[in-house]
């Protein structure tokens, strides 16, 4: 019993941690088509879950289905002592410095509000249909992400000093 107290408690604790980060997590974002994946798969994983586990327990009888269930319950406890979070090869996400930093046209605070980005391609004339193509999927990402102006201004084409 004290088993299986201690693990709703868990049980709900993760319930509660998964329901309310991740719409937290997505809405930053900007893809509710996100949120709505979670929720599908989250809910269709308890329906699922239950029609599996009320099957087992209709062929081999409701004690020996939370034996087993106990059971899993302790491989599942052996698993994360052996594959620990955050105890794996770190990845390394400084950054690389391969261009050269932006050039600001002031220096912001971090609580200072909204923040223009402006970014300019000079694209050879010939293939300014396929770069325009090409960047309709990008406007569609920045607009998800957040941005809520996107300007497709054509200039004279940039001599280049070679």
């Amino acid at each position: 019993m004290v088993a299986m107290l201690a693990t709703g408690v868990a049980w709900i604790s993760i319930l509660s941690a998964l329901q309310s980060l991740r719409p937290v997590d997505v809405a930053r974002m900007g893809a509710r088509p996100g949120l709505a994946a979670f929720i599908v798969v989250f809910m269709g994983g308890m329906g699922l879950g239950s029609v599996l586990w009320g099957q087992v327990a209709t062929a081999i009888g409701i004690p020996s289905t939370l034996t087993a269930a106990a059971a899993g319950m302790v491989v599942a406890v052996a698993l994360t002592w052996r594959f620990k979070l955050g105890h794996h090869q770190m990845l390394d996400f400084t950054p690389s410095m391969a261009w050269a930093p932006p050039v600001l046209a002031e220096n912001p605070e971090p609580e200072s509000g909204p923040v223009m980005v402006t970014i300019e391609y000079r694209v050879d004339p010939s293939k300014r249909a396929e770069f325009v193509a090409a960047m309709q999927e990008v406007r569609e990402m920045r607009r998800r992400n957040g941005a809520y102006y996107w300007s497709s201004i054509t200039t004279p084409p940039i001599p280049r000093n070679s």
